[in-house]
Parts: C-alpha cells; structure tokens; sequence
C-alpha cells in the first residue's frame, strides 16, 4: 500500500467512525464458487464465511480481544476471512465498514489486484503536492496495490537529502571487502590465539616425563614430547626397552 499526502491526516479522518472493525474493502458474504481461498479455515459454516480486503485494517479493543480469544481457541481462517466472519458473528456488539464506504475521497486507485509502479506513486505524490493547498487539495489518499519496480526506490525520491552513512570506498562486509574475508580474519586470530597454548602444553608434558624418569632413578635422557596432534612416528621396541629398564 501506498499512499499521496499526509498519511496522519488521511487515518485521522476515520477517528470518528464507531466502528470495531474497518477494512480497506467492505465486509462481505464470500462466494465459494469464485473465491479461491474459501475453503482455508479450521470452523466456521459455508453460510458464515465473509471477506474483504485487509490492507488497511482498524481494530477496536474489544476486537482486539476477540480475535486473540478466537485463534487462542483453534479457530483458524484465512486473513481476508477471519476478522469479517467474527464480526458478523458478533454482530449483537460488534459493527463493520469498509474505508471506502465512509471515506471515499480518502481512497484513490484501491483494488487487491492492481499494479501500481513505485515512478507512478511519486508522480502522484507530487501531483499531490503541486495542488493548490487549502480546501481544494484533499489531506491526501491511499492507494493499492504497490508493486516494486526494481528500477527506483520511492523512499529515496520522498527524501532526496538522504545520503548513506558508510564510509565512501568502504565496502559493506568489514576489512576484506566481504563477509567471507572478515570470517577468514576471525580465523586466522583464534589459530594464532592457539598456538602459545600448544606450547604450553608440551613443556608440562615434558616436565611430567623427567619427573617419572627421576623417580625411577633411570637418569636416562628424555626426548622431547612432541606436541598433542603430533604424527611423528616412534621407533619400534621403544616401548619394549622402556619395560625392560624397570
């Protein structure tokens, strides 16, 4: 959805509607020979289904409360359906309207199935804003549907002093220019991080080598352990020679 004008003025024209519920479109009964979307719901009687078009959607509390005990129950339906089917079930607290029905002039091109372009929105915004202010110029309407284009972005055309805050020539993704050179950065100091601790190691087990040769009262000298992980390959009878010396 989309909209030309001030969107405050445009939802404040409907503050005085007592309404619990508004809709973009009015409530209706659905039709199950055309309607595709019928038939996704978990309750509710053929005779019971309504639809509209949910884009705006105005709730009062106690439909707020309603709804939440609704779906809290298992009563699950399709978005279009949900709230007009409750109200109409509720019909004894609860009143329904569409926008379009009580505000006309608020609504401009507003269909579920339109293809309004992001360029099309902004020529009417300033349309909009080219217009004589005053009496004549409405606070402005909604419009549905707005599709991206891919080709221009309407927020940068509402705000043309809207400039990026990234450094200029710093590529998004830290110092490689990229995500994946920020990991490969990250790696390489958790790899450096680890190799004092490697060292460390080692030394202990050397330590815990001399102290069990000593104790034999072998004297014999101690190779250097290597590190944990280490693939060096030991001598065969090593083991066997060691036993021998007990």
């Amino acid at each position: 959805m989309g909209w030309t004008g001030n969107l405050a003025d445009i939802l404040g024209s409907f503050a005085g509607a007592p309404h619990d519920f508004l809709a973009g479109g009015t409530p209706h009964p659905a039709d199950k020979a055309s309607w595709a979307y019928f038939g996704l719901r978990s309750h509710l009687r053929d005779d019971e289904v309504w639809q509209t078009l949910v884009v705006p959607q105005r709730f009062s509390m106690r439909m707020v409360r309603a709804v939440d005990q609704a779906v809290s129950a298992g009563q699950h339906s399709y978005c279009e359906m949900r709230s007009a089917s409750l109200c109409q079930q509720q019909r004894s607290w609860c009143l329904q309207a569409g926008m379009a029905q009580l505000q006309p002039s608020a609504l401009g091109e507003f269909e579920c199935c339109n293809s309004i372009t992001e360029e099309q929105l902004v020529q009417r915004q300033r349309a909009w804003s080219a217009a004589p202010q005053g009496a004549i110029r409405s606070p402005g309407q909604l419009n549905h549907r707005i599709r991206d284009s891919g080709k221009v972005s309407a927020s940068a055309l509402f705000r043309p002093h809207a400039r990026s805050r990234r450094p200029a020539g710093r590529a998004r993704g830290g110092r490689g220019g990229s995500r994946g050179g920020k990991k490969r950065h990250q790696r390489k100091q958790k790899q450096k991080a680890k190799k004092p601790r490697q060292g460390a190691g080692a030394k202990k087990a050397q330590a815990k080598v001399r102290q069990k040769a000593a104790a034999r009262g072998g004297g014999e000298a101690v190779d250097e352990v290597e590190p944990r992980g280490a693939r060096t390959k030991k001598p065969r009878g090593a083991g066997r020679a060691g036993g021998a010396a007990n």
